[in-house]
């Protein structure tokens, strides 16, 4: 006669391993008081670069000063065209080309007028420049 199986098989299994937990913390613990005993820590304050000004360099230059009115450009206070901006920015560069701009936009100029300012700077080879807006 030939055994019919109609229902399913059914599997017992049991999980015997019962870790208890006590000594896994006391080793863990153990561990942690040895790593935060034993680190060395580095001066990190001791190890970044600065750029320090060097010794004997003389008189510093003023910030060149742009003004970009709805009227048009000041330079340092003084009504400019802009040629006249161009070739003294010119003959700035010529002198320190790590000269320091400022380009104070007028609330009332247009966005043109600033890009026109900023694409001379960057013409004449001025790289470090500011910008701000006067109220």
């Amino acid at each position: 006669m030939a055994r019919s199986t109609c229902g399913p098989v059914r599997l017992e299994l049991t999980l015997a391993a019962d870790l208890p937990m006590t000594p896994l913390v006391d080793v863990v613990f153990q561990l942690l008081v040895f790593f935060v005993l034993t680190v060395r820590p580095t001066d990190v304050l001791a190890h970044l670069e600065a750029n320090r000004p060097r010794g004997g360099g003389g008189t510093p230059i003023p910030m060149i000063r742009i003004e970009v009115k709805s009227s048009g450009y000041a330079m340092m206070g003084e009504p400019v065209t802009v040629n006249a901006l161009e070739e003294r920015l010119r003959r700035l560069a010529g002198i320190d080309e790590r000269q320091a701009v400022l380009v104070v936009c007028d609330g009332d100029s247009e966005h043109e007028t600033l890009i026109r300012a900023l694409d001379l700077c960057a013409k004449t080879g001025l790289a470090n420049l500011s910008v701000l807006t006067a109220r």
